[in-house]
């Protein structure tokens, strides 16, 4: 019997969007590599993995921790260059530990932890860098200049830079010469948007998804939600999941629902700027209007990207927070002309079936 191919995953354990699109990407490529047994190696929670039949293990390794954040859209600057100081430069102990995790694998993925790189170099494996963006890049770009963000900033760019295969996937924050550019990558949907309409009891209501990615969101008062009784709000990343209302759903984060299901059963979907979200609204080509954030610097090629390549409106956090937008969603449901989607994650795939 053959023994599968075997594949190593290293992602970063900042939110959840790194990890869904590694996932949107295995999804593709087990498709052109039918048994693939992959290694997940990052701190994300294990669910986003469940049920996966590439899923050989998963282990909780933290090599890449981005930003240290109390909320989706505060930064605690000090706890971070903390937090690197204490992880880098990556101890051998460490090192070690991640290689026999990886030593049968004949392809290693980063996004975006160079830990994958580290040990590709040490094993002689092949290493491929996937990113809309690097860490050295945005921690140049943050005014915190922190000795832990400087001496990381340094070296991170000396590790991405020994990746044997480069992949930028739009939107794309610094352009390079990748070896491959790809459209975004994005997760599949499973369940029709009449299946979802009916789980959620949304009647013929428009559906308005509010979603920060993987991170805890707070919300001002639902009952003003609930007065807007054409539509039907789902909100994800709640404490806990329950009815609020009959026509509000709050969403837990180990929710039943598939978020690229809700994405595409929704008239509207409402979030930060974060790149899952908003490539799943793109390959669904839902409406979509994102909250600006202006202390972190990948949002603002995010939010470009979303009003002129997918016809989308910006939010103030300010203007978000006070609930004024109520009175513009039928406009929001109807945004400009959206560029067609493309299969980001389809492109990526058919790059590294070439390479296994």
């Amino acid at each position: 019997m053959l023994t599968p191919m075997e594949l190593s995953c290293y992602i970063s354990s900042h939110g959840f969007g790194h990890a869904t699109r590694m996932v949107a990407l295995l999804e593709s490529l087990a498709t052109r590599i039918p048994g693939i047994k992959v290694n997940i190696i990052s701190t994300v929670p294990p669910f986003l993995f469940d049920s996966q039949p590439w899923l050989l293990q998963h282990y909780p390794v933290l090599t890449d921790l981005g930003f240290c954040q109390s909320d989706s859209f505060t930064i605690d600057y000090p706890a971070t260059d903390q937090a690197l100081e204490t992880l880098l430069p990556y101890s051998e102990e460490l090192i070690n530990q991640c290689c026999e995790i990886s030593k049968q694998s004949k392809l290693i993925v980063c996004d975006i932890s160079p830990m994958g790189v580290v040990v590709g170099k040490r094993l002689g494996i092949p290493s491929v860098l996937l990113e809309n963006f690097t860490w050295d890049w945005l921690y140049h770009q943050n005014e915190f200049s922190g000795p832990g963000f400087t001496r990381a900033a340094r070296y991170f760019a000396e590790l991405y830079g020994r990746a044997d295969y480069h992949i930028q996937t739009e939107p794309v924050c610094n352009p390079r010469n990748p070896d491959l550019r790809c459209g975004p990558i994005a997760r599949r949907t499973q369940k029709s948007p009449e299946e979802i309409n009916q789980l959620l009891g949304s009647g013929k209501r428009d559906i308005v998804l509010i979603t920060m990615g993987g991170l805890t969101s707070e919300f001002g008062p639902l009952e003003r939600l609930a007065e807007q009784n054409d539509y039907f709000f789902v909100l994800t990343g709640q404490q806990s999941s329950r009815k609020f209302a009959p026509n509000i759903t709050l969403l837990d984060h180990r929710t039943p629902f598939h978020h690229p299901d809700l994405i595409n059963s929704s008239s509207l979907v409402i979030c930060k700027a974060g790149y899952s979200t908003i490539a799943e609204c793109s390959r669904s080509h839902t409406p979509v209007c994102c909250i600006c954030r202006s202390d972190f610097s990948e949002s603002p090629v995010l939010e470009e990207f979303v009003v002129n390549r997918l016809g989308g409106s910006l939010l103030s956090y300010e203007a978000f927070r006070s609930l004024g937008w109520l009175a513009c969603l039928g406009h929001y449901c109807q945004p400009d002309k959206m560029n067609p989607p493309t299969d980001g994650g389809g492109e990526t795939a058919t790059f590294l079936t070439a390479l296994l």
